[in-house]
């Protein structure tokens, strides 16, 4: 064999391999994405009524059928400016998949209280632990299903966001958040549009009381 066949022969094993590695790591990447979807959907939750109470055990599916609610938290990280930090949920997420949304958030899981929850979800998400505090509640009901949300801060300047949650984020001054939010609200999750609309009266009632 001449030369110039042998390179050849190597570069196209060489493709050939890779183009197998990359088959390979994408059918990874969709059975792990299929399998967290299903492990989600049969995640097991604290079912509860429209006082918080804890009714039963079940599913999301069971939730809806029974019209019980579920428990979440959104949490609004601030930076040294006021400066919220927004992110994208990544397209493969099964719920509001490729939306802006509240720094970071989640259910809470099974047993678990809210502030355990955020500051887990924090971590998760975002990568980083703080002191976190609770604004309080407010209720969504959508095709997703009835769920009580309680709003929380965190302080942070810097960030280290898990992209298997997070497409992207970034900071904006609150003004410009809902700039962008009234330009086109259907960008936004119905969630943390409620979530910003629940913060503004909180912000206008502390002005009020000074």
């Amino acid at each position: 064999m001449c030369p110039k066949d042998s390179h050849r022969l190597r570069t196209a094993s060489f493709h050939a391999s890779s183009n197998f590695l990359y088959v390979a790591i994408s059918i990874l990447f969709i059975t792990m994405t299929h399998q967290s979807k299903v492990s989600k959907k049969r995640a097991v939750y604290d079912l509860v009524d429209k006082n918080d109470s804890l009714v039963r055990l079940g599913t999301k599916k069971y939730a809806k059928r029974l019209g019980l609610w579920r428990r979440a938290v959104h949490i609004f990280v601030l930076n040294k400016k006021g400066h919220l930090l927004i992110s994208k949920r990544g397209p493969h997420l099964f719920t509001y998949p490729d939306l802006f949304t509240s720094s970071a958030g989640g259910h809470v899981e099974r047993g678990e209280s809210y502030k355990n929850a955020a500051q887990r979800e924090l971590f998760e998400e975002l990568g980083i632990k703080s002191q976190v505090k609770d604004l309080g509640r407010f209720d969504v009901e959508d095709s997703h299903g009835k769920i009580i949300h309680h709003l929380f801060t965190a302080p942070a300047s810097r960030v280290f966001p898990d992209s298997r949650e997070v497409a992207s984020c970034m900071f904006f001054p609150l003004p410009k958040v809902l700039k962008m939010i009234r330009s086109d609200p259907k960008k936004y999750t119905l969630p943390f549009r409620r979530a910003i609309r629940y913060y503004l009266q909180l912000e206008k009632q502390r002005s009020t009381l000074r």
